[in-house]
């Protein structure tokens, strides 16, 4: 039985998720679209607790329970772009949790905080599905309904969805709010597991069409605070999604590096100060900030160190910039804008300090093993 979204003590007019599941399917376009663009909200809703009332039971598990993935999932096979972008705006709501990365941002510069486990769902013992033996059952043995209800990222895995974002962002193209939610969900799927971050690399053509398309050279024009296309321009997810694939282990990061050339691509985003990128100067010092998070990413590892000697000098000028930070309040007359300056400004040094300890324990591991040799 479905919930519904409306009051029915007071007569709230409203559909229910009965009735908006048929509108997805319905042979009138618009219908499609409001229908899937509701469902998205709603769960969007949910996740922040901001729909208002109480439901009888919680709602993710029965939407999930109803088939909600599997719509979103044959929606992006439309050949409709408004009914792709409905649909693949609901596949991030039920993925992404809102703030989720901006917290992991925020604390990347912590003691550890870039070290974070696989955010791979934990299966409680009485709701696994054992076979004829009293086994606990194989993936490849369970249904894609069952799969839903184990973990929703391994389904989608299953339907070949990575294929068909890669189809979309190649061939449809289609607006940024679109693209930014493709990459949410490419992202929250890297960090489910290192099987996970395997298929990414895997799906052809799909992480060539992400840096060709979203992580270039040179070339872009000067962009305002409002984007409807972000095709040709520096993307901060798109950055951020490889640093997270490559965070899943060493032989990846190599591969990655050698793949998509990243040295030259951080030496060109780490050697322009972000007033100068022609971008939007938050968005700037977002690609700033994630090219140093990738950077030092990789160093860990012991690669990518000798940029160290050829970004030296704006290393320097970064440190020096950081004496004259001030971590005290402004004063009142600051601008909104000098304030958000300031902000990422003081951000970005602390990552920066972050990367800078990294390369100082890898020359000292390197010169502990030449002096032991």
């Amino acid at each position: 039985m479905f919930m519904y979204l409306v009051n029915v003590m007071i007569q709230i007019p409203g559909y229910s998720l009965e009735e908006l599941f048929t509108l997805a399917r319905s042979s009138v376009l618009n219908q499609r679209v409001l229908s899937l663009q509701t469902l998205s909200r709603i769960v969007y809703n949910s996740r922040l607790q901001e729909l208002g009332g109480d439901l009888s039971e919680p709602l993710l598990p029965t939407l999930l329970e109803a088939g909600i993935l599997f719509l979103m999932r044959w929606s992006i096979d439309d050949t409709n772009e408004g009914v792709i972008s409905a649909a693949v705006e609901g596949l991030a709501a039920l993925l992404v949790q809102p703030g989720d990365e901006d917290t992991l941002d925020r604390i990347y510069a912590w003691y550890h905080g870039n070290n974070l486990p696989p955010l791979i769902p934990l299966l409680k013992e009485e709701n696994e599905e054992l076979d004829e033996n009293g086994q606990p059952m194989k993936d490849e043995d369970i249904s894609d309904p069952q799969m839903v209800q184990r973990d929703v990222i391994k389904a989608l895995l299953r339907m070949n969805t990575l294929r068909r974002f890669c189809f979309i962002l190649d061939k449809v193209r289609p607006p940024a709010p679109t693209v930014l939610n493709i990459l949410s969900i490419l992202i929250r799927t890297s960090r489910h597991s290192s099987q996970a971050a395997f298929e990414i690399c895997k799906c052809p053509k799909l992480l060539e069409v992400i840096v060709r398309e979203f992580l270039p050279m040179a070339g872009w024009k000067q962009q305002g605070a409002q984007v409807a296309d972000v095709y040709g321009y520096p993307v901060v997810s798109a950055l951020k999604l490889l640093r997270v694939l490559c965070a899943t282990g060493r032989n990846r990061a190599a591969s990655l590096i050698a793949q998509f050339r990243l040295q030259p691509l951080l030496l060109r985003y780490l050697s322009e100060e972000p007033s100068d990128m022609s971008l939007d100067i938050a968005s700037a010092f977002h690609i700033s900030m994630e090219a140093i998070r990738l950077w030092h990413t990789c160093v860990e590892y012991g690669q990518l160190t000798e940029m160290y000697s050829e970004l030296y000098p704006i290393l320097v000028q970064h440190l020096q910039l950081f004496q004259r930070l001030s971590v005290l309040p402004l004063p009142a007359t600051t601008t909104a804008g000098d304030e958000t300056v300031h902000r990422l400004q003081l951000r970005r040094s602390g990552t920066l300090i972050l990367l800078l300890e990294g390369v100082v324990q890898v020359a000292g591991a390197a010169a502990s093993l030449h002096q032991n040799s």
